[in-house]
């Protein structure tokens, strides 16, 4: 039985057009952890770049070398959580759904 074919891995891009290296991947994950943190920690402070950079420990000009805005951030924050959702969302539409079970599945 033959493996079914595996996605390439994903490039990641800084805004300079350059490939993350392990560093700066690394200092990539430390800012999503740190809006991760501001968001869970949302009722002591508003959601805001400056929030996320000052919880990742970095400043603002190295977090833009990462995220132009805060839109971009979130959507890569959300990107995992989206794939997944696509995914059981599109089972979903492939299923066959039996006419005795067609308003409950929906």
């Amino acid at each position: 039985m033959a493996l079914p074919p595996t996605a390439p891995p994903r490039v990641i891009l800084n805004q300079n057009g350059q490939k993350l290296g392990k560093k700066g991947l690394q200092t990539r994950e430390r800012i999503l952890a740190a809006a991760r943190k501001v968001m869970a920690d949302g009722e002591n402070e508003a959601l805001s770049l400056s929030a996320i950079a000052r919880e990742a420990g970095l400043g603002m000009t190295s977090l833009y070398v990462y995220f132009s805005d805060l839109t971009e951030l979130l959507l890569a924050l959300f990107e995992p959580v989206m794939a997944d959702a696509n995914a059981m969302y599109m089972g979903k539409l492939v299923t066959f759904w039996p006419d005795e079970t067609l308003e409950a599945d929906c």
